[in-house]
C-alpha cells in the first residue's frame, strides 16, 4: 500500500513538472512562429484581389495559377506564384526566412527560379520586408512598413 502511494505521488509530481515546463517554455517567447506555420495564399494586396494587382501592373487580365506561401516552424519560407496573362504563364519560386518579435515581422526572400515577367528588369533578387502583423482565425494580415497591406488566407 505504501509503495502504491509513493508511486502515485511520484507520477503526479512528474506530470506536474512536465506541464509546468511546457507552460514556461511556451509562454512569452518572442520568436514563437506558431501563428504563421503552414501554407497560405495571398488574398488581397492593398485591398485589391491578388489578380487585380497583376492586372494593374501589366494592363491585362490575369489569373492566378499557383499561390503558395509556406512558413515552416524553423523560420524558413518557401513560396511559389504563377500567373497567367494573355495565355502565357509567368512563375517565380522563392526561398527565405522570417522572424517574429511580438507583433513585428521581418521577411527576407530570394528568387530561386523564375519565368516570364517576374524576371523583367530584376536588378536584385533578394527582398526584405518588415512591418506588423495580426492573425484572426485563418486570416493573416501583414502591414508593411512601406505602407502596403497584404492579407493571406490559410490553406
Amino acid at each position: 500500500m505504501f509503495r502504491r502511494e509513493i508511486r502515485r505521488s511520484f507520477l503526479w509530481l512528474v506530470s506536474l513538472c512536465t506541464v509546468l515546463s511546457i507552460g514556461i517554455i511556451g509562454c512569452g517567447r518572442d520568436d514563437d512562429n506558431s501563428d504563421w506555420i503552414g501554407t497560405w495564399a495571398v488574398e488581397t494586396v492593398d485591398g485589391q484581389a491578388y489578380e487585380q494587382a497583376f492586372e494593374e501592373e501589366r494592363g491585362e487580365k490575369a489569373s492566378i495559377v499557383t499561390n503558395n506561401w509556406t512558413f515552416n516552424g524553423d523560420g524558413t519560407i518557401e513560396a511559389g506564384v504563377a500567373v497567367r496573362i494573355s495565355g502565357e504563364v509567368s512563375s517565380v519560386k522563392m526561398m527565405g526566412t522570417y522572424s517574429l518579435s511580438s507583433s513585428n515581422y521581418t521577411i527576407t526572400t530570394t528568387v530561386t527560379e523564375g519565368t516570364g515577367f517576374f524576371l523583367e528588369g530584376a536588378t536584385d533578387d533578394t527582398e526584405v520586408d518588415t512591418g506588423t502583423w495580426s492573425r484572426t482565425g485563418r486570416t493573416l494580415t501583414l502591414n508593411s512598413d512601406d505602407g502596403s497591406i497584404i492579407v493571406l488566407k490559410k490553406k
